[in-house]
């Protein structure tokens, strides 16, 4: 009862924490801390495991094989402190990703962890929505928040920047959406519709277009996906016209500054010019070491303290080609997974898979502009999802072998004459 009630805490606080950026400071990387958010991912290893061993699958393995390979890669780094931090949270997640992996195998046990990240994803929208209407920082420096200040006409919650905002809402959209599909209590399902409307607002308000793109995208993919299952109904069309009719009114209202961000880049040519240079600059160091690439966290170094604005880009010069091959096969994987649990008929697991899924492609889009995976936050949410789709695949690969033993043992009864196991022969008993 203790073990249930300290992982029931530990699940809660792991959600709320995780977009806090509040920690203590390595002196060695400027500008990055451990996280608050270590805490529950290493409190529930110690208090909250169960006896049974855990399964390393495939996406654990390949995890595993992108934690070994950046390792070999920072042996050359020019700055090996760097790399090194980098690594260490690559760890923190993947240990994060084990124990929902193997531990969160039960419905109780997810909706408890999807509590916590609401609840944080709450906070965010309250935070979210006062920069916005204020044009200021909350004044919460320790948080993460206080460079509000620099962003004055765009919301940034406590994740610092505008884009890695933008990345954290549309994670968790999809996800929300989906759970409005599940047969949940009504006040629960009240407050998701809350939630949903406060995340769509702060979306528009961070005037993130890589977001923006990514959410239209996995909107299209989540619609698509709930029609060929037949979960689209005409009374949850109905549903969408209020929130239609918000987003129009806000597109209204904040429309002229919308499209001067749409446009911002495109008339400010220095910072085009920058996005094609460090693209340049990252496809050179890709070409020049292809296999191991310069080190985590090292291209900064590189290119005068400055960044690509691409994941692929950036994975593939900071720990080569065969560390990006590992990161799309893993995402793969959890995409090969999450079509399989799908097909669930537990209405939890197939609904939450869809918006999970769903989740992964907005974020696919972001990172095509965007460094965001390495923002932990962000890091922590993937690993979280990927994690649970292997724990829901685990649920229903288990649901189905009992489905099948079920069924051989009915077949056996039926060979047998009879109509209860106990009066069964021990061989036939054998057989089930």
């Amino acid at each position: 009862m203790q073990n249930s009630l300290t992982k029931k805490i530990m699940l809660y606080s792991l959600g709320i924490l995780l977009p806090l950026q509040a920690g203590l400071y390595w002196p060695e990387v400027v500008e990055h801390y451990i996280k608050l958010s270590y805490l529950p991912i290493f409190g529930l290893w110690l208090l909250g495991t169960r006896k049974t061993k855990f399964q390393l699958n495939t996406i654990g393995v390949l995890a595993l094989a992108l934690i070994l390979w950046s390792l070999l890669s920072a042996v050359m780094a020019r700055d090996l402190n760097r790399s090194l931090f980098e690594i260490s949270r690559y760890v923190v997640v993947f240990l994060l990703y084990l124990y929902i992996a193997n531990y969160c195998d039960d419905e109780k046990s997810i909706i408890t962890l999807l509590y916590g990240l609401f609840i944080g994803l709450a906070f965010e929208d309250l935070v979210g929505l006062y920069q916005n209407h204020y044009g200021r920082s909350i004044g919460w420096d320790f948080l993460g928040e206080g460079s509000g200040k620099l962003w004055s006409w765009r919301a940034i919650g406590t994740l610092r920047f505008p884009n890695s905002f933008a990345t954290y809402l549309v994670f968790f959209l999809p996800v929300n959406i989906s759970l409005l599909f599940v047969p949940l209590k009504r006040r629960f399902k009240i407050i998701l519709g809350v939630l949903l409307g406060a995340t769509l607002a702060v979306l528009i308000f961070s005037y993130s277009r890589s977001a923006w793109l990514g959410f239209a995208l996995s909107m299209t993919i989540f619609l698509l996906l709930f029609f060929k299952r037949g979960l689209i109904t005409p009374k949850f069309m109905k549903s969408l016209f209020p929130v239609a009719i918000i987003l129009t009114l806000l597109i209204f209202d904040y429309g002229g500054k919308m499209m001067d961000r749409w446009d911002y880049r495109d008339r400010n040519e220095t910072g085009m010019q920058h996005r094609y240079d460090t693209a340049t600059l990252a496809t050179e160091l890709i070409k020049k070491d292809p296999f191991f690439g310069i080190g985590l966290r090292n291209f900064f170094l590189y290119a005068n303290y400055s960044t690509v604005h691409s994941t692929y880009l950036r994975l593939g010069a900071e720990s080569g080609i065969p560390s990006l091959l590992l990161f799309l096969l893993i995402i793969f994987y959890v995409f090969r997974e999450g079509l399989r649990v799908m097909k669930s008929r537990n209405p939890l697991l197939s609904r939450l898979s869809i918006g999970i899924l769903c989740g992964f492609s907005a974020f696919l889009v972001v990172c095509f502009v965007g460094i965001q995976y390495r923002w932990f936050p962000i890091l922590g949410i993937f690993w979280i999802y990927a994690g649970l789709i292997a724990a829901m695949s685990k649920m229903e690969k288990r649901r189905l072998r009992h489905k099948r033993q079920e069924k051989r043992k009915q077949i056996v009864m039926r060979q047998s004459g009879v109509n209860n196991l106990d009066e069964m022969p021990v061989v036939s008993k054998r057989l089930v």
